[in-house]
């Protein structure tokens, strides 16, 4: 019988493939970085800590509970974990006070995360988000930096958010008269809200999605009801405008990116929307017979044009006010813009909700404050919310972005070796921080002045002091470790755009409806993490307490 015959030459590669396969398989498993606490288990497969990953999300615990419950399972502020085969670790730190030191003193060993660049490269790769800390960095982020001026904010920003706001507390008085007073679904509206805001900001123009649905509950006089008032009844939604479903079909994909027809198709639409805006800014600007456009700014995309054009007739060239990094800068602004604030208002209808007394110790401490239109029983102006002195409406901001953890965590990745609680990090290792942590939830780390013991409740109080001459309770932002806008050079943009919109938001909704308890089945508290950490599901039942809406107020 024939006998089966390997060549040398054959036997030297098939053995040459069987040792690189061997070694590419000892090259996937974890390697610990020595002194760094770790799950034994984890280390020993292929896997690394995926498998318990993977088994925390069929049990609905959210990737950042996940990451933040490893600490507590290790029991050491700072750990390492095993996600990515042929990798570094990934090292966890809770610590609030070496978070911070890190964000805001060690810039140059801990710069941009190379998973904020896989995530964001996709969609925007001209984005400052995904850049190295340097020159181009921070020119990048100059092309926006007028949008956070006070002027902007109180007059352009403001205005904006306090008309979209005013299209929602008329949403939710049709959805409450038609449902009879039950529960219903709060969270596609604040989503559509948050996402209304940011782009009237951006682009001054308006996606409409809640006066359409103004304009369908109007038409439906009535739905079927269930029998139990506290059951939740489903409200009918039209159909939400195209320019809203692209935004939002890319911002749901955001983290993958997978370049399928439908998110060909909606990149597509936005860069149309995008380059659309920017022509019409630039038209605006350019107009010899609007001598005065500086002053009639009226959006991000205004501000970033006006500004490219006078640079550029200063040095005798064309403005570039449509570039790839302009374009890419405009929607980064929308998806900072949106995730975060629709994650922080979903939070905080939940937490004033299941609250009572927080809830009517804020409604009286506004209506104090704005006295005069709570006696004639209209929704102050504006202005009057920006101007106003509401330190106790600062700390219950605060308090939800405290507990309501909507941007988890902070993450670097080290430029060269260095050490974080004495321990050894090599060069390019991804470090995940915590911006609120066991600093602000469990008590297990040192928090001046705060009372382990209630560290977990949701009491703004402890956002506040006394003055030491008057008496009066002030807001005071440093009371706490909570960092929720992260710190330094990398930190968040958009801050001050956001506790603005925050400021209005939970006045008007505090100011013109009661948020009363739900049943504990409508109240769950799990939560869903994508670019930020959000509630799974929001409900409530607004009951309008009356309030006047003047012609100043005019949505129209």
């Amino acid at each position: 019988m024939d006998s089966f015959i390997i060549s040398p030459g054959a036997g030297a590669i098939v053995a040459a493939f069987l040792v690189v396969g061997y070694l590419l398989y000892l090259a996937a498993f974890p390697k610990p970085i020595p002194g760094i606490p770790y799950h034994k288990e984890s280390a020993r497969r292929l896997g690394g800590d995926l498998p318990r990953l993977f088994d925390a999300i069929r049990n609905k615990v959210s990737l950042a509970d996940y990451l933040a419950r490893q600490p507590d399972e290790l029991g050491s502020p700072i750990v390492q974990i095993f996600l990515k085969p042929f990798s570094h670790p990934i090292v966890i730190l809770v610590d609030p006070r070496e978070c911070h030191d890190i964000m805001v003193r060690r810039a140059r060993e801990f710069d941009r995360s190379n998973g904020w660049k896989d995530i964001f490269t996709g969609t925007m790769p001209n984005n400052h988000l995904v850049l190295s800390t340097g020159e181009r960095f921070r020119a990048q982020r100059k092309l926006l930096m007028d949008t956070m001026a006070p002027q902007f904010l109180h007059t352009v920003a403001a205005t904006h958010a306090f008309t979209q706001c005013l299209h929602l507390i008329k949403a939710w008085r049709l959805k409450s008269d038609l449902g009879g007073g039950r529960p219903f679904d709060l969270g596609d509206d604040i989503t559509e809200l948050a996402l209304e805001i940011i782009w009237s900001v951006a682009f001054g123009s308006d996606l409409g999605t809640i006066k359409r649905q103004c304009i369908f509950l109007e038409e439906r006089p009535h739905i079927n009801r269930p029998a139990d008032i506290d059951q939740l009844i489903r409200i009918p939604r039209p159909r939400l405008p195209d320019d809203h479903l692209a935004v939002m079909h890319l911002l749901d994909g955001i983290e993958v990116a997978i370049m399928t027809p439908s998110y060909r198709k909606a990149k597509a639409h936005k860069d149309k929307l995008i380059q659309d805006r920017l022509d019409d800014a630039k038209l605006r600007s350019l107009d010899p017979q609007d001598a005065e456009s500086a002053n009639k700014v009226n959006s991000a995309s205004d501000f970033l044009v006006f500004r490219e054009c006078r640079a550029a007739e200063k040095e005798g060239r064309s403005p570039q006010v449509d570039s790839p990094e302009a374009k890419d800068e405009l929607f980064g602004f929308l998806v900072a813009g949106h995730e975060t604030t629709s994650g922080a208002i979903q939070w905080g209808v939940k937490y004033l909700a299941d609250n009572p007394a927080v809830q009517t110790k804020l409604r009286a401490d506004l209506h104090a404050a704005c006295d005069m239109y709570h006696q004639s029983g209209e929704l102050p102006s504006a202005e009057a919310i920006i101007k106003a002195d509401l330190p106790y409406l600062d700390a219950v901001i605060e308090e939800i972005l405290r507990l309501g953890n909507v941007v988890p965590t902070q993450a670097r990745t080290t430029t060269h070796d260095t050490e974080v609680l004495g321990r050894h990090i090599p060069r390019g290792v991804d470090l995940i921080m915590t911006t609120a942590g066991a600093a602000s939830t469990d008590g297990k780390y040192d928090v001046p002045d705060w009372d382990p013991a209630d560290i977990a409740a949701f009491m703004p109080e402890r956002w506040l002091k006394s003055n030491h001459e008057t008496g009066a309770l002030q807001f005071n932002p440093l009371a706490g470790t909570s960092r929720p806008f992260g710190a330094g050079i990398r930190g968040c943009f958009g801050r001050k755009l956001a506790l603005l919109e925050l400021r209005l938001i939970f006045f008007i909704v505090c100011w013109c409806f009661e948020l009363p308890r739900l049943p504990k089945m409508l109240s769950s508290y799990e939560a869903t993490s994508k670019l930020a950490n959000k509630p799974a599901h929001c409900f409530g039942r607004p009951i309008w307490q009356g309030i006047r809406v003047g012609e100043q107020h005019s949505t129209t």
